[in-house]
């Protein structure tokens, strides 16, 4: 398991951790990180990666005797959230402490570079994030990622993804099949997001009561 954190917090992970789950503490140089504005003190040149593994299996990582620094820039050509991680460092870390097909589960999944990762490299991934605004970006990338194309493209909805309008959108935007729903005996689709809106929920079920859905 790997924790992101500031370095002043690696300690209490592992006195969280304890001996039997505690690995290493390791660390990412920011290469081009923003400086102290304040100018009253250093600015931060690094974040810790907090190290653990189950106490009931061996250590195993693949990196041999490489050294838990990695030196990669913060993300800024794709960047879409505060504190996204560049996809360089996320394969790295993926590559050095996970197999092939192996389930990586991310509980703060963010803009989903994880999951990019995890695609990228063969793995499996579960990604979770209570924020609608970034699980919606999460999931585009992840469909960019599957289909071999910029997320430009998934946002300008190219015919061959399939994409459809939703039907209780405002303007009647279109959305990635993956972001849908749609009734077994009703023409019309919701997206994700109406979906969750209780109200428009309501609206999209009142005349298909005895049907089923079907998720896309």
């Amino acid at each position: 398991m790997l924790a992101f954190c500031a370095l002043e917090q690696l300690g209490d992970y592992k006195r969280a951790a304890g001996d039997d789950a505690w690995t290493r503490a390791a660390i990412w140089h920011r290469t081009d990180g923003l400086p102290q504005l304040s100018c009253d003190r250093p600015a931060q040149g690094a974040e810790g990666i907090a190290c653990m593994h189950r106490p009931d299996e061996k250590k195993r990582w693949n990196g041999m005797g490489e050294r838990g620094h990695w030196s990669y820039g913060v993300e800024r050509t794709d960047r879409e959230h505060p504190t996204q991680k560049p996809i360089r460092l996320l394969l790295r870390l993926v590559e050095l402490f996970t197999e092939p097909d192996e389930i990586i589960l991310d509980t703060y999944a963010g803009s989903g570079t994880t999951g990019v990762a995890a695609l990228r490299l063969g793995r499996r991934c579960i990604l979770i994030e209570k924020t609608q605004k970034w699980a919606a970006l999460a999931r585009e990338r992840m469909l960019a990622e599957e289909a071999d194309c910029s997320l430009a493209t998934i946002r300008d909805g190219q015919e061959m993804l399939g994409r459809r309008f939703c039907d209780f959108c405002a303007g009647g935007r279109q959305h990635a099949p993956m972001f849908l729903h749609a009734p077994m005996n009703d023409g019309r689709w919701i997206c994700e997001a109406c979906w969750h809106d209780p109200a428009m929920r309501a609206d999209a079920l009142l005349p298909t009561l005895t049907g089923q859905w079907r998720r896309y």
